[in-house]
């Protein structure tokens, strides 16, 4: 959800977007890069400090955008000695890159937040195997920071000739755990030996 771009705006509103507990009543409580607001391009007329007032709030939103599911099509490679890998990094963007010898790559990149101004010290990670192979790479089954760039690869360089798998990407407010987004990514690769 976003709040409006214009009319009236209450400070009942800007709790409930942003996740705030009941008792979150004063405005100061909702400068950006302060408990409750992250600090996204969209919240960028939220001042981080000194007078605050309720028009600042227009079309803020503590919202990610996770809708889309990525499927093998979009990141498969096929050719020798090759791997995939998902990137999901601080700025928004989710990433797919092939590796190898040559050959053709499909490769897809989106974002999981429109018009991010880096807000991965905000967000956290959790990506779970669905089905498959597990990747290599960073963490699974648990929360991790997004401060970094986060690397999830299947690599058929030793064996075996293919690999796929289907993850559950979730990404979530660090302090707003019920802001959770969840979307399915399928990693695929294969050698044409």
């Amino acid at each position: 959800m976003t709040l409006p771009a214009s009319g009236a705006i209450d400070l009942a509103a800007i709790r409930n977007e942003f996740k705030a507990s009941s008792g979150a009543a004063s405005m100061d409580e909702f400068y950006r890069s302060g408990t409750y607001v992250p600090p996204l391009t969209a919240n960028a007329g939220i001042p981080i400090s000194g007078a605050i007032q309720m028009d600042d709030f227009y079309s803020a939103t503590i919202s990610t955008d996770m809708d889309a599911t990525y499927d093998a099509s979009w990141i498969s490679i096929t050719n020798t000695d090759t791997g995939v890998t998902l990137e999901v990094h601080p700025d928004g963007a989710i990433v797919s890159s092939g590796y190898g010898d040559g050959g053709a790559v499909s490769s897809f990149s989106d974002t999981w937040v429109a018009a991010s101004a880096n807000p991965g010290a905000w967000y956290e990670l959790y990506i779970s195997v669905s089905s498959g192979n597990t990747p290599t790479g960073d963490s699974l089954n648990t929360w991790i920071a997004l401060t970094s760039i986060r690397y999830y690869s299947l690599d058929i360089a030793s064996g075996p000739d293919s690999k796929s798998c289907t993850l559950s990407v979730k990404i979530r407010h660090k302090y707003i755990t019920s802001s959770e987004e969840t979307t399915t990514v399928t990693l695929s690769c294969s050698s044409s030996k």
